[in-house]
């Protein structure tokens, strides 16, 4: 669920609305016992409501949110033995359209571009053993490694005077390690 931190008049608010849903499939491709190759299709279904903004000085804008979002995706996992565990996936994330964005910047209306990406992950753990209390008996240490990349150029709506501005980099790449 999405929640509303302020009403209108900037007094905090306890209501709240349920942002996309998202449905994934998944299907087993082969296995043989300590390795599984799988695939499968994520799909965020728009059911959030329109994103306003009514007082940024004088940059006011309605976003119409009706973006369906496709993340197909293959992974791979590997556990040679009880304790030891890797996995990894690849998947590219694609919009059936763009957001559409109105009286931006003066009443004019926008297509904000929403990148499609593609991202790349993998992770190495090993499950260890600590049952001297009767809370944590097992844990696992690990790595992960996480690429994201934008496969276009992406925009954002600014709270400047331009309203719609362009990022000036082209694709977005990100390299995350995680231990």
């Amino acid at each position: 669920p999405e929640f509303d931190q302020h009403a209108g008049d900037g007094a905090p608010s306890d209501s709240f609305q349920f942002g996309d849903l998202t449905i994934g499939l998944k299907k087993m491709l082969w296995c043989d016992g300590c390795r599984v190759v799988s695939a499968g299709l994520q799909v965020d279904i728009p059911t959030a409501g329109d994103l306003s903004n009514d007082s940024i000085g004088t940059f006011n804008f309605t976003a119409n949110r009706d973006v369906w979002h496709f993340t197909p995706y293959v992974a791979a996992a590997y556990t040679p033995n009880d304790c030891l565990f890797a996995q990894a996936f690849a998947s590219s994330r694609f919009a059936t359209s763009d957001l559409a964005a109105a009286n931006l910047a003066g009443g004019a209306a926008h297509r904000v571009n929403s990148a499609d990406a593609i991202m790349l992950d993998a992770s190495v753990g090993y499950w260890m053993d600590s049952c001297r209390c009767n809370y944590i008996c097992k844990w696992a240490p690990m790595a992960e490694l996480h690429y994201y990349s934008t496969t276009d150029d992406h925009e954002y709506i600014s709270t400047g005077n331009l309203g719609l501005v362009d990022n000036g980099f082209g694709n977005v790449n990100y390299l995350t390690l995680t231990v």
